[in-house]
């Protein structure tokens, strides 16, 4: 950028010459990021007299300058220098007036280096070139192992499901973040409402009624997980299921072979003996009566293959009258897996009585089929 200050003396006709100082400030040389010419301050012409001008000398003669050669355009400066002098030469193009040649030059003073150098621009950012590519193929990023990525989460819930002797299922169940919670189980139509212990833990046997058993857990939030095993002595075992939801109550009572009430082939949920016990069978209660409207089952297994005796059992249904259920329709749902035969559901509608027998029994005999256990 260049700062210039001209002054021209031009002689007029009658011998009179007058003198007048200009300060010019020429445009910055071309360049992409120009700024703009900082305008001189203007000079009010009624208000300068020729008597003014013949006594402010140091307006109309300019201090000594030591002219320099003209730069060629093709040699001009970047934006980011400074032009100390140059020699311009005008030239009119109208007629008649007379051309101003070669006027000095000045250096700009300090201050006005200074200004110059404040609204000089910057120097421009050179253009963006990408970083090429590399031509080395990226690995793909790997998936962690499921197990892995569960043992990472510390809710992560697990659900496994295993075969155990007597054709019944070991659940396992552990959800850290899901202490004492109410979940659903179900398998093959039979449906459970139990809950998880203090420590979010849940274990228990289910009798299985498929060979390929699947068995899905549902939280309340409604996550689910499933799991499935194969169960292969469950031809051996014939099977009776009774299910209801409370807070009504049930009670499934079996008699092996003759026995009476009380008696130790009588099999009930007082009296549910374990698998692998020969010549009689065992009892399996399900679900968490303290769960609102839970769904609850006990379920009748005799190992037939291995029974080492024959004849018949009997079962019976014993229903409390409580307040909970009396003066109503109870409904239940039974699954008899008989001769290896798939479990198949039957509804069962019980007419309890009225309230005003509370504290009674009532007992459903030939509801359920008896069971016959061949000799073997």
């Amino acid at each position: 950028m260049n700062r210039v200050r001209i002054v021209a003396i031009i002689a007029a006709g009658m011998g009179l010459a007058v003198a007048a100082g200009t300060l010019f400030q020429p445009a910055l040389v071309p360049g992409p990021q120009a700024a703009a010419p900082v305008p001189a301050a203007p000079i009010d012409a009624a208000a300068v007299s020729l008597a003014g001008l013949a006594t402010a000398p140091a307006l109309i003669t300019p201090a000594p300058r030591t002219p320099v050669p003209q730069i060629p355009t093709s040699q001009a400066p970047t934006p980011q220098t400074i032009v100390e002098t140059a020699d311009v030469q005008l030239a009119s193009t109208l007629p008649g007036v007379p051309t101003i040649a070669q006027p000095e030059i000045a250096r700009p003073t300090a201050a006005e280096g200074a200004l110059l150098e404040a609204l000089s621009p910057a120097a421009p950012l050179p253009p963006f070139a990408p970083r090429p590519l590399s031509a080395e193929p990226q690995a793909p990023v790997q998936p962690l192992d499921s197990q892995l990525q569960a043992e990472l989460d510390a809710c992560a819930v697990w659900l496994v499901v295993t075969p155990a002797p007597g054709a019944m299922l070991d659940l396992s169940v552990y959800a850290p973040c899901d202490q004492g919670q109410a979940v659903e189980i179900s398998h093959a139509g039979l449906f459970l409402d139990a809950r998880t212990g203090a420590d979010g833990q849940l274990v228990m046997q289910i009798p299985a009624l498929a060979t390929e058993a699947a068995l899905t857990i549902t939280f309340a939030d409604g996550r689910t997980l499933s799991d499935t095993a194969i169960v292969p002595d469950l031809a051996q075992h014939e099977r009776v299921v009774l299910q209801w939801a409370a807070p009504a109550s049930l009670l499934l009572h079996a008699y092996e072979f003759g026995a009476n009430y009380g008696d130790n082939g009588h099999i009930h949920a007082g009296h549910p003996l374990a698998p692998g016990i020969q010549g009689h069978g065992f009892l399996t209660v399900l679900g968490d009566a303290t769960i609102p409207q839970a769904r609850l089952a006990q379920v009748y297994s005799y190992p037939v293959e291995t029974a080492g005796r024959g004849g018949q059992v009997t079962l019976e249904i014993e229903a409390p009258v409580t307040e909970a259920s009396c003066g109503g329709p109870l409904i239940a749902t039974a699954y008899e897996m008989l001769s290896g035969t798939a479990a198949q559901p039957r509804t069962i509608r019980l007419d309890m009585p009225d309230c005003d027998g509370t504290g009674g029994y009532l007992v459903l005999r030939n509801v359920l089929p008896d069971l016959v256990v061949a000799m073997n």
